[in-house]
């Protein structure tokens, strides 16, 4: 029997803050680059929005700037414990990583790069995570700081394909909410914008 079927839990999926490489337009994946000075001005904003009501704990991707962002967003709502789950990293684009738009066009002109993580095995990554979360935090308000790829894969996931992301730019610190509730998933709030 699947017990996650007679659970109830709400996450808040925020993309990180700004980098200098997401104003490049380079594809940052995997590679560590840290939010920029607007991008902790956004995770302030998104704090700020987010304090209006009460969040049980905050999850985050590992890397720098998700965390960061976590932990600004952590700072300003009060809550002190932020859990890193490696469920939540952005896809591996391998060779692609770092490079600008454009240039992966050129490098990789039918999108096949050979050492970049396979969507399925992302998505069951991104998927397991999920349902750790359900687990863990039954009848809870989670935040999950994470990426553009991550959120591009969940909400199609649990929409049964009714958001399909795929050319959809999703905003720095947007704001996504999900509910759970006895096996169904609905779609809340998508793609907003805390600094509008």
């Amino acid at each position: 029997m699947d017990k996650t079927k007679f659970k109830m839990i709400t996450i808040c999926l925020v993309r990180h803050g700004e980098t200098a490489w997401n104003i490049q337009g380079r594809l940052q994946g995997r590679k560590d680059v840290e939010l920029n000075n607007n991008g902790r001005n956004q995770a302030m904003a998104c704090a700020e929005y987010l304090k209006k009501e009460p969040w049980d704990t905050i999850v985050t991707s590992p890397l720098k700037r998700a965390k960061e962002t976590a932990f600004i967003i952590g700072k300003i709502i009060g809550i002190n414990d932020i859990y890193i789950l490696d469920n939540f990293i952005e896809r591996d684009f391998g060779s692609a990583s770092g490079l600008l738009y454009e240039e992966k066009k050129m490098k990789f002109p039918d999108d096949a790069i050979f050492d970049e993580e396979d969507w399925s095995s992302f998505e069951d990554r991104v998927a397991k995570g999920i349902k750790f979360l359900i687990n863990k935090y039954n009848n809870k308000k989670i935040i999950v700081v994470t990426h553009a790829g991550v959120i591009s894969s969940v909400l199609p996931m649990i929409s049964n394909g009714e958001f399909k992301l795929k050319g959809v730019k999703l905003k720095n610190t947007c704001i996504n909410i999900i509910n759970y509730d006895k096996g169904k998933w609905k779609v809340t709030l998508y793609n907003y914008d805390v600094m509008k």
